[in-house]
């Protein structure tokens, strides 16, 4: 009777499974070790740490269509580029000065550039306002 239920409610028994903690390769989600990932080696990581790759980007956003879209979703996706993260953080020529020179850290010929530059500031006044 239950193999027949068991092939005719096949959700169910899905359902019932994973409320009790089972995966879907039938392994008890406590039964399973965590798997360590070093992000250091994911493509991902490698291509932002590359100021080279942030440049090609930027240059393909301004060739306009399709691939400045999806170049422009790519950027998006990368972790932030470390060079730019440094020089936004350290506010050369900002911090502190009587007139300050916001083109030190924000590029104003390249409209793609500033508004990446911008999501920075952005995301870095987020963490000042909720810490």
């Amino acid at each position: 009777v239950y193999k027949r239920q068991a092939l005719e409610r096949e959700k169910v028994v899905w359902s019932n499974l994973h409320s009790h903690h089972y995966r879907n390769d039938l392994k008890k989600v406590t039964e399973v070790e965590t798997e360590s990932i070093d992000v250091r080696i994911l493509p991902r990581y490698l291509i932002s740490q590359n100021p080279e790759f942030f440049t090609l980007l930027f240059s393909l956003l301004d060739k306009g269509g399709r691939v400045t879209l999806e170049a422009w979703k790519l950027l998006n996706r990368l972790p932030t580029s470390p060079e730019t993260f440094k020089r936004i953080i350290a506010l050369d020529g900002v911090r502190g000065a009587a007139n300050p020179k916001w083109d030190n850290i924000l590029d104003l010929h390249s409209n793609y550039r500033l508004l990446y530059e911008l999501h920075v500031l952005e995301f870095l006044m987020d963490c000042l306002l909720y810490t």
